[in-house]
């Protein structure tokens, strides 16, 4: 994208915007659960809409979805995604000394 123009044509920014990613089924999840979009949000990691409360984030620029991916786990904890920290934080630890 950053080396082309689309002239006056629609540039879409986000994999919802093409009709390749479209639901074809009647039972699909939505898209952008499927596929995130940076669509009003910032530059840099965000958490991941309509995934938020987990381990899913995003990385923006350009107003485009440069990295989506998720906090690991460790063998004592779970990850989530902080949105106030933008970073990846314990949600809770598991004792495995049984």
């Amino acid at each position: 994208y950053s080396v082309v123009s689309c002239g006056q044509r629609f540039e879409p920014k986000t994999h919802c915007e093409y009709d390749k990613y479209l639901c074809q089924h009647a039972h699909c999840p939505p898209c952008f659960l499927r596929h995130p979009s940076c669509h009003g949000l910032p530059e840099g990691l965000n958490p991941w809409p309509g995934k938020e409360g987990t381990p899913f984030f995003l990385v923006c620029r350009d107003g485009r979805v440069r990295y989506s991916g998720q906090c690991p786990d460790t063998p004592t904890s779970h990850q989530m995604f902080d949105p106030y920290k933008n970073v990846c934080v314990e949600k809770y630890h598991h004792d495995n000394s049984d």
